[in-house]
């Protein structure tokens, strides 16, 4: 009896390195083998194609700035005009590019906008964006002649020697004939935060505040920039304005008391109201009424009459 037991167990044993046994285990070594190498291909693949848009996108954005810088180098000799142009087969992918240009003018401001997309056929895209405004020959006949002019009643309040008056418009005279909303939407409309814009400055951008519009009081901004505002606006107390700006206001616009804006032109589709010991040194032209207060100095400086461009931004 023991010695049938000693031998069943024999061939249990025996049984561990029989060759069915062996090929089982071989089985499924390879297919453990087969799915890292699976995973392994999917990393590899996925970190390509990763890399390969990367590069894609990397390539549309220096076809959109070649194309725009080239552009505006030559805007003189030729005209910029809206236009798509096929610009071959992105390297590696072999994706299909295109880069356009998407051109808008107010003849009014003589602001030309400026937009080109480069693209591919894998809907990967990148934008840039650049403004100029140059005042056309008829409104810079008025501001030169008289650079803070009304086009409603005047009312001033004490005058201080040295300002120039604000007068009213001259048989003749015309605003300009715009509304903010017919370029409001080439440019984003992401005000930045009060600290931001203290911290960064304007730096040649254009801005546009769709909702109320205000600078508090006691900040100082620098660097030029244009200043868009849709709705009523106010820059309050004590405000300074460092550097060269264009303020395009689409309605009210008041100034608080001992506000400096120190290189402004300010063009105001509403009525303009200045607080007291305001200084505005530049111009202005107002669609309307404009009230200054106790001792606001206005002072000409037709450099801010000059063409205007704005950074090219994303």
């Amino acid at each position: 009896m023991f010695a049938s037991d000693s031998k069943a167990d024999v061939k249990s044993v025996k049984g561990l390195h029989s060759p069915g046994f062996i090929s089982l285990s071989l089985l499924l070594f390879f297919l453990l083998g087969s799915l890292a190498g699976v995973t392994y291909t999917k990393n590899i693949l996925y970190e390509v194609n990763v890399a390969q848009e990367f590069l894609g996108k990397a390539q549309l954005e220096a076809l959109a700035q070649s194309f725009l810088h080239t552009a505006l180098a030559n805007e003189e000799k030729i005209p910029l005009v809206s236009a798509s142009y096929e610009v071959g087969k992105l390297i590696p992918g072999n994706a299909s590019a295109t880069v356009s240009a998407s051109v808008k003018r107010l003849e009014s401001l003589g602001l030309r906008l400026i937009r080109v997309s480069a693209s591919d056929n894998r809907e990967n895209e990148f934008h840039l964006r650049q403004c100029r405004i140059c005042f056309p020959d008829s409104l810079l006949r008025q501001l030169n002649e008289d650079p803070f002019i009304a086009f409603g009643d005047v009312s001033q309040g004490q005058f201080l020697e040295g300002s120039m008056p604000i007068t009213s418009a001259l048989h003749g005279a015309a605003f300009p004939q715009f509304q903010v909303d017919d370029f409001a939407d080439w440019f984003s409309r992401d005000w930045p935060s009060i600290e931001k814009l203290q911290q960064d400055g304007l730096w040649n951008w254009l801005l546009i505040c769709p909702g109320l519009g205000r600078i508090p009081r006691r900040i100082v901004l620098h660097g030029r920039g244009i200043l868009v505002f849709e709705r009523p606006a106010v820059i309050e107390e004590d405000v300074i304005v460092s550097d060269r700006v264009l303020i395009i206001a689409n309605s009210d616009l008041r100034i608080g008391d001992r506000v400096k804006l120190e290189k402004a032109c300010i063009v105001c589709r509403g009525n303009l109201i200045v607080g007291s010991d305001a200084v505005l040194n530049g111009a202005c032209i107002v669609k309307h009424n404009a009230l200054l207060q106790d001792r606001v100095r206005l002072t000409p400086d037709r450099e801010v009459l000059t063409p205007f461009e704005t950074i090219i931004s994303y």
